[in-house]
């Protein structure tokens, strides 16, 4: 008699969870795209039959893969260093306010090889961001036309605002068309006012100042980090001259071309590498003239920098950051282009 009751709570209870799947609202669907050294994962496809906007949480149980825009319907990793294939587990947990539902993939990792001995950067990776698009947006301010020599700050905002939208189709000569179309240095309240017109969400963030923070490079290299890790890249003007040059041209570290004292600059900062515990910026600098890396690729695409060259640079300089972002601003540092520096300028 008691086998007889169990048997009928337990058949109950299996009806009950599978009238509750059928009846839900709500589903995670994972669909993934395998590039050459990532994979793009979008949740697209999931869907509420409520009104409320879906909430969404990548999660990996690899704690070495570390997922860009986790908190997005389409994020992506990069492949982490292995000698040999592996695999892992990723989820996609979305969240209506009502309910939540949960998806999961097992994908399989090549072994892969991210090229930090060979690039010059070191040999143990320990951490990286990299927020690159699945499409080109680098420009080589070469051929920018009559005022080349001085448009690295036309080049990176045509190159954010290409980042920022995929259907962004001006020209770095466009840009300089806006402002001193006549020739001269753009200033930073010039990139900012570009990317205003062009509707590219923007802000200024400082980095800590070093007469009053005997700790201001680590926490100023936080700053970047951080901005990275949520997705977002940094257009900063600095003096190149502290930048210090390659000792190995094969290698894609540290600055490929001559400079003299004050020499103002603009870069995009897209990505970092830690690398045997030295902080490297992964870069677009737009001084490349066409100069090649043994494999064809140009020198001033993906070149790192170190962090600590850079924030000395900045400081020297132009002691700010110019966030650009695809979410709106919600940074509680953040500062108006009024107060940055009318010094800070770059060629």
């Amino acid at each position: 008699m008691m086998k007889k009751k169990l048997l009928s709570f337990a058949v109950i209870v299996l009806f009950t969870a599978c009238s509750k799947d059928e009846l839900s609202t709500l589903t995670s669907v994972i669909t993934l795209e395998k590039k050459q050294d990532r994979i793009i994962l979008s949740g697209e496809r999931s869907h509420s039959e409520s009104n409320e906007d879906l909430k969404y949480n990548w999660i990996c149980d690899n704690s070495t893969v570390l997922i860009n825009g986790k908190n997005k319907s389409e994020a992506f990793f990069i492949y982490p260093d292995s000698d040999a294939p592996s695999h892992i587990s990723i989820s996609l947990e979305i969240n209506n306010k009502l309910d939540k539902h949960m998806a999961t993939e097992i994908i399989e990792l090549p072994a892969f090889n991210d090229h930090i001995t060979e690039w010059g950067l070191g040999d143990l990776a320990y951490d990286r961001v990299s927020n690159n698009v699945n499409y080109n947006w680098y420009y080589d301010q070469m051929n920018t036309g009559d005022h080349s020599m001085n448009n690295c700050g036309p080049s990176v905002v045509t190159m954010a605002a290409k980042w920022f939208d995929v259907n962004y189709s001006k020209t770095p000569e466009y840009a300089r068309s806006k402002y001193y179309p006549n020739g001269g240095w753009w200033y930073t309240y010039n990139i900012m006012d570009f990317l205003e017109d062009v509707e590219v969400n923007r802000w200024i963030v400082p980095f800590i100042e070093k007469s009053v923070d005997e700790n201001w490079l680590e926490k100023s290299a936080d700053i970047i980090t951080n901005q990275l890790k949520e997705g977002n890249i940094l257009i900063l003007c600095l003096d190149m001259h502290l930048i210090r040059s390659e000792s190995n041209q094969n290698y894609r570290i540290d600055k490929f071309y001559g400079t003299s004292d004050g020499w103002g600059h603009f870069i995009v900062v897209k990505g970092f590498r830690l690398v045997d515990g030295i902080l490297f910026l992964e870069v677009y600098d737009p001084y490349c003239w066409g100069v090649q890396n043994i494999d064809g690729t140009l020198k001033g695409k993906n070149r790192y920098y170190r962090a600590n060259d850079v924030l000395n640079s900045t400081q020297s300089w132009w002691h700010n950051s110019i966030v650009v972002s695809r979410q709106t601003n919600s940074d509680p540092q953040y500062i108006s282009k009024e107060t940055a520096i009318e010094h800070a300028w770059g060629r």
